[in-house]
């Protein structure tokens, strides 16, 4: 349709289409992606309100254990409220322009519009229930030299 972008994943090798279907356009997915953003905050929102509105006795408070070294609110509601303003809705990037990259040890990689990211990253590497610590490391943007942009 109008919105969609028709599109095929192929292998790499025999260039045959494994799997066909349809993708938003970038516009589109700018515009699902802030929908999505809006029902976080409204449910977050709503989370806490339901929890002040209870009795004293039968409220529970929720305590995450944080690195000492990352306070600052990480993985906070701020950080989704502070992406919804008028004037950050047009640097929400939904898809980015990508190219393989060989490196020597494989590492996981996270690509994710710059104000949500570290909150994102977080929040996958430090579940509540695992009880494990990971250390995150600052972003490493590739340097102009080593893209091959076109």
């Amino acid at each position: 349709g109008k919105y969609h972008w028709h599109c095929s994943l192929v292998d790499p090798l025999t260039a045959k289409h494994l799997q066909t279907g349809t993708m938003p356009n970038y516009n589109r997915a700018q515009q699902l992606l802030l929908v999505r953003l809006q029902k976080m905050s409204l449910a977050q929102k709503d989370l806490k309100r339901r929890m002040f509105l209870k009795k004293s006795s039968s409220r529970i408070r929720l305590v995450k254990a944080v690195d000492p070294s990352c306070r600052g609110g990480v993985g906070s509601s701020q950080h989704v409220l502070y992406t919804l303003n008028k004037r950050n809705e047009d640097h929400l990037i939904p898809y980015s322009l990508v190219q393989p990259v060989r490196v020597q040890t494989k590492r996981p990689v996270i690509f994710s519009p710059s104000l949500l990211s570290r909150g994102l990253i977080e929040r996958l590497l430090q579940p509540a229930e695992s009880g494990l610590m990971f250390s995150t490391c600052p972003a490493e943007p590739v340097p102009a030299s080593e893209r091959q942009d076109k």
